[in-house]
């Protein structure tokens, strides 16, 4: 069964009114995830395998199976495509019904991924980046010479 994790520390989230916004702190995009998007993503972030995923859309959807499932695999990949998600490393700590219990309101929305680069250059020049064990920023080692 596919799993996967976001993939920390590179990825910060924030969710609010349905939508949530991800930074890729070392590619400097970011991006917004509406629709049913921010419910897919949910579902990942517990742990919750791609076969349990489309299993719970499509029980909660069951008029739109077909379209669920696809749409399910297309925002998958778009999401490893961006490194915003990657393999599951670790056993799994999820249990089935754990990922039955994430709540979806509404009908059926297509999930949707917009990235933003407009502000890459900003983030990538951003101090945060140059950190030492405890998250504070490093300084930089001046070569003398």
């Amino acid at each position: 069964m596919s799993q996967y994790q976001i993939n920390r520390p590179d990825v910060m989230m924030e969710s609010f009114e349905g939508e949530v916004i991800i930074i890729h702190m070392k590619r400097g995009n970011y991006y917004s995830l509406r629709g049913s998007a921010p419910l897919i993503w949910d579902i990942i972030g517990q742990g919750c395998s791609l076969e349990k995923t489309g299993d719970y859309l499509a029980a909660r959807y069951p008029a739109q199976e077909e379209e669920v499932r696809g749409s399910l695999r297309n925002l998958v990949e778009e999401l490893i495509a961006e490194d915003l998600i990657v393999p599951l490393t670790a056993a799994p700590t999820t249990s089935d019904q754990t990922c039955s219990q994430v709540k979806a309101d509404g009908p059926f929305v297509p999930p949707l991924l917009e990235r933003y680069t407009d502000m890459q250059e900003l983030l990538l020049l951003d101090p945060i980046h140059e950190v030492d064990e405890t998250g504070w920023p490093a300084r930089k080692v001046q070569d003398e010479g």
